[in-house]
């Protein structure tokens, strides 16, 4: 008989469960491993039942024997389990084999060698999910006190789940909608507003790599008469096959998105290698001109594409960044090649730089710069571990202006010292309010310009913020890139040690892209090694990758250095990464950027925890 001590000292464990871990599977996994200590039963399982739960969920402890009466109750749509859960009500079986009530049942539970079983239903407030059973080897009863105990337990752990669940439910609803949000509900392409933040990257890895980059308009014509002529979902049809068709002749890393009805975007990455994007052009002008048959019917289209820029990546027009407003490109007429160069003007280009210019030097003090946050997530616990601090800047005509605009803006305009500043300034004074509310983000990375970390007084400016904020040096990671080795690498060594002596932890970002030299991870006091997007990106496409990733994982590895990949947007590259032994990950398929405040409610709420 259970002791006057044993269910308040449960109940206490599931409600420091309830505080820490609160997962199904350790709430169920807990139950019947408890159940079988305080009770006198050899047996426990749980199975989990109902509309919301068509696949058995069975958590077994004692021995298999408990899982095989839970799974044969499943198959045969019988036996005391699945009577508690239906009736709502407690079914004692003192001995399995003469019970009538379940022939098919008895007879083959007899087989497990199990002789009495007690099941108990998972129920609250009216609603039942299930049921609890206990089991024992020979035909025994059950005192009343150890019923009422195994049926608060059950109550107590219904209570648990349905709370768990509801944190499950809200987490793919939100997850729904962070997709729906992005992604164009046709095609599933990245919609205009992804396309920015990607667009963002690209540019700002071009330009450090110094590598060539494209950026293509595709329009289908005739498209409206389509819609007209053969109504919406022909037309939907037909734009999932443009999308399909332009996916395949795209790379690995390369990006297509659907910006405004009949208008696609490609933007093409390290065009080396004879790779020219006029051979794009022609090539997807090639794929798009065979017939398309949707709901049978047989519809030939046109494709004009436009090569809205080409050229080095530091060289891409701000224009192209300020609102992805391709419907103002000029749509090409009686060009039997059906694409050419539609670059924006120089002067026009300039004109833009200069108005940057000068509203980014207005932005502070209107309180236009804002910052976002993208989770990274520690692979082993599949838990939050930091975040990325990334600058955006509400500006009140363009709209949100991403990094890769604003830091070469900020260097041209003299003010890349006072941007960086107030970036260390901010993100620090956040991360001090997270965790003075009860909240732990871990560590906060935050990127720094060459230009800014090798300019004067560097590493006092950064202790004054780490002072003014109250926080621990050993929470800020500085990211930087390895141009800061190619300036001067003296003159980095010096300003890297400095920074570490104040306990700040340095993380190279971006490698496996530009110069990667390894020596970086030797010569200099690195803490962390970011692998660049474009590697992850090429990870599920290309063979070669995955054994040079691996070799970079198990270099920085030997280097005592935490590896951390970014660009996870898919399950299988998680998959993937997590395989291949990667320390962190961030990317879209994880967390999109979100706000100081987002983030707060994210973590408070629980559904960020696995």
């Amino acid at each position: 008989m259970i002791s006057d001590g044993d269910l308040p000292r449960l109940l206490a464990e599931f409600a420091h469960i309830l505080g820490t871990d609160f997962s199904v599977e350790t709430v169920l996994d807990h139950l019947v491993r408890r159940i079988v200590e305080i009770l006198p039963v050899a047996h426990a399982c749980v199975m989990l039942m109902g509309e919301t739960h068509q696949e058995l969920r069975v958590a077994a402890a004692g021995s298999e024997a408990a899982l095989r009466i839970g799974s044969l109750e499943h198959q045969l749509g019988e036996g005391p389990c699945t009577l508690a859960y239906l009736s709502g009500e407690p079914v004692l079986i003192t001995g399995v084999r003469p019970d009538a009530r379940f022939p098919g049942f008895s007879a083959r539970a007899d087989e497990t060698g199990l002789a009495a079983q007690f099941a108990f239903p998972m129920r609250l407030n009216g609603d039942r999910l299930g049921a609890l059973g206990l089991f024992h080897t020979a035909p025994v009863a059950l005192e009343h006190a150890d019923q009422q105990a195994a049926q608060l337990l059950a109550d107590v752990a219904s209570a648990y789940l349905t709370r768990a669940f509801a944190g499950i439910d809200a987490a793919i609803t939100a997850a729904r909608v962070h997709h729906r949000n992005l992604h164009d509900p046709v095609t599933g392409l990245p919609n205009r507003l992804l396309l920015e933040e990607l667009l963002d990257r690209v540019v700002a890895r071009a330009r450090r790599s110094r590598t060539q980059a494209a950026v293509l308009l595709v329009d289908i014509e005739g498209f409206k008469a389509v819609n007209d002529g053969y109504g919406q979902h022909v037309g939907d049809q037909l734009l999932s096959g443009v999308a399909g068709r332009l996916s395949r002749t795209m790379r690995p890393g390369d990006v297509l998105a659907r910006v405004d009805g009949s208008k696609f975007v490609v933007v093409c990455e390290d065009m080396v290698d004879g790779a020219r994007p006029e051979t794009v052009a022609e090539r997807i002008v090639i794929a798009l001109s065979a017939p398309f048959e949707p709901s049978g019917h047989k519809i030939t289209i046109s494709a004009a594409v436009g090569i809205a820029f080409s050229g080095p990546g530091q060289d891409i027009p701000e224009v192209l960044m300020r609102e992805t407003d391709f419907t103002t490109y000029p749509v090409i007429q009686n060009n039997p090649t059906r694409h050419q160069s539609i670059a924006a003007a120089p002067r026009f280009a300039a004109d833009h730089r200069a108005d940057l210019e000068r509203d980014l030097r207005q932005a502070p003090g209107r309180h236009e710069l804002a910052l976002v946050y993208q989770p990274i997530v520690d692979l082993r616990t599949g838990e939050i571990d930091g975040v990325e601090a990334l600058v955006r800047w509400r500006h009140p005509i363009r709209g949100t202006v991403m990094p890769a605009t604003i830091l070469p803006a900020a260097e041209r305009a003299g003010m890349i010292g006072a941007l960086g500043e107030w970036v260390l300034g901010q993100g620090c004074r956040d991360l001090r309010h997270w965790r003075t509310t009860g909240l732990d983000v871990g560590f906060l990375a935050i990127n720094v310009s060459t230009q800014h970390l090798m300019g004067p007084a560097f590493a006092p400016t950064l202790a004054r913020a780490l002072v003014d904020a109250e926080i621990a040096p050993a929470s800020i990671f500085l990211e930087f890139t390895e141009d800061v080795f190619l300036a001067d690498a003296g003159r980095a060594l010096a300003v890297l040690r400095e920074i570490k002596d104040l306990g700040v932890r340095l993380s190279l970002d971006d490698f496996g892209v530009g110069y990667s030299s390894v020596s970086y991870l030797h010569m200099f006091p690195v803490d962390v090694v970011k692998i660049d997007r474009a590697v992850t990106a090429q990870l599920t496409t290309e063979g070669a990758t995955r054994p040079m990733l691996h070799a970079i994982i198990d270099l920085g590895h030997a280097f005592d250095l935490t590896v951390t990949v970014e660009g996870v947007e898919t399950a299988e590259q998680l998959t993937d990464v997590t395989d291949l032994g990667v320390d962190h990950a961030q990317g879209f398929h994880l967390s999109h950027p979100i706000t100081a405040e987002e983030l707060s409610r994210y973590l408070g709420s629980g559904i960020g925890q696995e």
